[in-house]
């Protein structure tokens, strides 16, 4: 029968085999450590990248560090695996780095074949974005990224974003030259409420034209609401008629509706013909005194529920 292995495979086989050895012999190891092997051992990557976490926040060595590595390496975190790795092998007198450095090693070279680095040029201003993560240049002006699809998004204050997509080739350079789009044109102004200022009084005095002039608008209007209210009336009455009609053995629906209509039309009408006739009154008082060149005589009619009330200067 015969075995095959892949590259990926074989080393975390060997190098969760050295990790278990390396415990073995230093007694400081906590259960904790040894837990997240053992995840690891059984395929709980995911797990075991928490377990190794947990070791290195409360205790940082370079032992826990490459634990945390070689497990983001099992879940394909590559741009982490790769930090890691760097900062661990950087360890160089470290027993355990020592001891497990050509393992590392190979390791950070399969990390390093996912991988590919983009140069972007853009507005001195600009903020990067790489897959969505806000991405500042290194140093040397290179962002480290995953092979493969990119998405690449340049973002200036006032200006549109611009936003490049680029397929990238694993273990190479690649320049991306992207500019923010053009400026954003203001939007409209929301102008700031004013205070409402108080209408120029009316003088009561009138000249005799004017006066006669409002005289007959003013009457003009307390006809028409006269109309009104005579129309409302008749509509109360009908309505009055219909609900009699439909609660002779108790009322239906439409019962109830029609003597709800015909209240509210006879209020409606009650109010408009008191207008009217004020109005009509007022007309007749400033047609009198037109020419008198008197007061002005004025009127307010104000509507308080079912009360009406009338203020008047004559």
């Amino acid at each position: 029968m015969a075995f095959r292995y892949s590259t990926s495979a074989a080393l975390v086989l060997a190098l969760t085999s050295l990790s278990a050895v390396a415990l073995s012999r230093e007694p400081e190891d906590d259960d904790e450590m040894r837990r997240g092997v053992a995840l690891r051992r059984d395929g709980k990557d995911l797990e075991a990248l928490q377990a190794f976490q947990r070791v290195l926040a409360r205790s940082p060595s370079a032992r826990a560090r490459g634990q945390v590595a070689l497990a983001e390496q099992s879940l394909a975190l590559w741009l982490s695996a790769e930090r890691d790795l760097n900062q661990a092998l950087a360890e160089a007198n470290d027993p355990w780095i020592r001891q497990n450095r050509d393992a590392l090693e190979q390791a950070a070279r399969l990390v390093a074949g996912k991988l590919a680095w983009i140069v972007v040029k853009s507005a001195p201003d600009a903020q990067l974005l790489v897959n969505g993560v806000v991405t500042p240049a290194g140093p040397d002006g290179r962002i480290r990224v995953v092979a493969g699809e990119v998405v690449i998004e340049a973002r200036v204050e006032g200006r549109a974003a611009a936003t490049r997509r680029i397929q990238v080739t694993p273990e190479m350079t690649m320049k991306v030259a992207i500019e923010p789009g053009a400026p954003i044109a203001p939007g409209p102004q929301t102008v700031a409420p004013t205070t409402a200022r108080p209408l120029p009084s009316v003088p009561l005095t009138q000249e005799p034209g004017s006066a006669r002039t409002a005289g007959w608008f003013v009457g003009g209007a307390g006809v028409v609401s006269l109309g009104v209210g005579g129309f409302f009336a008749v509509r109360a009455v009908t309505k009055k008629d219909e609900r009699d009609r439909e609660c002779q053995s108790g009322c239906t629906q439409a019962g109830v509706d029609a003597d709800r209509a015909g209240r509210t039309a006879a209020l409606v009408s009650t109010v408009t013909v008191v207008a009217g006739a004020a109005a009509a009154a007022l007309s007749v008082v400033l047609l009198l005194r037109s020419s008198a060149g008197k007061a002005t005589p004025g009127l307010a009619v104000r509507l308080r529920g079912p009360a009406v009330d009338i203020e008047g200067r004559f």
